[in-house]
């Protein structure tokens, strides 16, 4: 399970990589409308999933404050969120404006871009909770992951 996990958490990277990079940064310049649509229900999916995921997770404790209390759960729901409103904020906002002026979609491409820099630093912490399972990574893993909980007690 915690492989077929990290398999699905590397999709979910390479898609949003690709949606920002590609359809995101070089809005209606590069890609034709099919490949945009398919991008972003590929991101739509990934999405569902994961916040399934969690809800399940959720479910299966069956207490908030156990589920709440580990940090990397934390970072979950904050992904889910994050990423969530962002794309929201891109598909609806932005892509229904249909201009690509920047002084012409005002705040909601600011706001997409801050928010997609937030979704993939949220990533990156995410991605140390698979690097622990790594004889490479996982002392390195383990020395962040007690360095930040002694600063935070």
């Amino acid at each position: 399970m915690h492989v077929q996990s990290f398999f699905h958490f590397l999709l979910f990277i390479l898609v949003m990589n690709f949606y920002v990079v590609f359809i995101f940064n070089e809005r209606g310049s590069v890609f034709g409308t099919l490949t945009t649509l398919s991008c972003q229900g590929v991101v739509v999916l990934l999405l569902l999933k994961y916040a399934g995921g969690e809800v399940y997770q959720f479910w299966k404790s069956a207490n908030l404050i156990e589920y709440l209390t580990s940090d990397w759960n934390i970072i979950d729901i904050l992904i889910v969120g994050v990423g969530g409103v962002g794309f929201a904020i891109d598909v609806f906002y932005l892509d229904f404006q249909g201009s690509t002026d920047r002084d012409e979609v005002g705040w909601g491409l600011d706001l997409a871009k801050s928010l997609y820099a937030i979704l993939f630093l949220l990533i990156g912490a995410k991605l140390m909770y698979f690097l622990r399972g790594f004889d490479g990574t996982s002392a390195f893993i383990k020395m962040l992951t007690n360095m930040i909980s002694d600063m935070r007690h």
